[in-house]
């Protein structure tokens, strides 16, 4: 569902790109494809200014953005110890099961009509 595995996994810490689909009136669609290189990636001033960041689900935009009360490291102490986390989407869940679905049925499909037998392992 990534679309920047170091952005919802930062232990990555590998600047790769992936492929990321949506569904689109209940049909599978590329978004980011040609991928970004990771040396575009690395020439980025910020994550904010990567292509298609709205749609990796470990981008928050909120945590991005500069405020003026970071000058003080101690409200920044307190901030990143006791975090206000965003409300749940409580759709997200139901809305990767319905891509990831679609993605192996596609995988399926694709596989019967080249006469082969799909196998995930």
């Amino acid at each position: 569902m990534s679309v920047y595995t170091f952005v919802s996994f930062p232990e990555w810490g590998i600047p790769f790109a992936k492929p990321r689909f949506i569904l689109n009136a209940a049909k599978l669609e590329l978004l980011n494809a040609p991928l970004i290189s990771p040396s575009d990636i690395l020439a980025k001033r910020s994550v904010t200014e990567l292509p298609f960041i709205k749609y990796d689900p470990g981008y928050k935009a909120v945590e991005w953005e500069w405020h003026f009360y970071y000058s003080s490291r101690l409200l920044r102490f307190l901030l990143a110890r006791f975090p206000q986390w965003p409300p749940l989407n409580p759709h997200g869940e139901y809305e990767a099961l319905q891509l990831n679905s679609e993605l192996l049925l596609a995988f399926a499909r694709r596989a019967a009509a080249e006469g082969t037998v799909p196998l995930v392992v």
